[in-house]
């Protein structure tokens, strides 16, 4: 896969990558990545 520090170069410099070239495993929990931890639940 692709090294994190390029993806944010590439996207740093408003460039996008070919498909697939940031496909990561194991997926992450969208939910959990996603979350505000700092806002109360429920909101």
């Amino acid at each position: 896969p692709t090294p994190g520090a390029a993806v944010r170069d590439v996207a740093l410099a408003g460039e996008s990558l070919p498909q697939k070239s940031t496909y990561y495993w194991p997926k992450l929990l969208t939910g959990l990545v996603m979350s505000d931890l700092d806002s109360p639940v429920g909101l």
